[in-house]
């Protein structure tokens, strides 16, 4: 990290522009979305970008832990690719039909999803290989968490998710059951 701020100043000096502050962007992002009163109860805050995930925990009000953690929701659009589709057709499917949680009682066995007219896909593979990505982030998130020394009844301001991959259908009850947060915000 050292060798990538000074290689920033030694660029902006060479371009003559003086650099009041370098601030982090989990920093930034936990200024813009997060309460004072999650900041100072103690909180979550995690970032499911495309690429990364990033868990920040703060706790009386000042940051305690930060981790970036290299999966994210390319990492689900990709799994879903193995099954012989585009990019694109993949991130489709993930979106409209993908969901982080479901109970089994809610699976149709017989379900299947149009991949382009011709090829199709089982509800069930989809769901299988959705929710083992999305529980493999989970995971390292509760990990983190745990590394942070601080644990839900702690952290009385909940857990708040953020990032492109939020989206993803029932990520909020993957969470729950995983890390046995209850308050949670989108």
């Amino acid at each position: 990290r050292k060798l990538f701020y000074s290689n920033l100043n030694e660029a902006f000096d060479k371009a003559g522009i003086a650099i009041a502050e370098i601030f982090p962007a989990p920093l930034v992002l936990a200024d813009n979305v997060l309460t004072e009163s999650e900041k100072r109860g103690g909180c979550v805050l995690v970032d499911l970008g495309a690429d990364t995930t990033t868990v920040s925990v703060y706790h009386k009000s000042l940051l305690r832990h930060l981790a970036v953690i290299p999966l994210g929701g390319n990492n689900v659009t990709k799994d879903i690719t193995a099954l012989k589709m585009e990019e694109r057709e993949a991130e489709l499917l993930k979106l409209k039909h993908g969901s982080a949680y479901t109970e089994i009682a809610d699976m149709d066995p017989a379900l299947t999803y149009s991949i382009d007219g011709e090829r199709t896909i089982e509800s069930k593979q989809l769901i299988e290989l959705v929710e083992a990505r999305v529980e493999e982030i989970v995971l390292n998130v509760k990990n983190q968490i745990s590394l942070s020394n601080y644990d839900v009844s702690q952290l009385i301001g909940g857990l708040i998710v953020t990032g492109g991959a939020a989206n993803i259908r029932n990520i909020d009850k993957a969470f729950t059951r995983d890390t046995k947060f209850e308050k949670i915000r989108f």
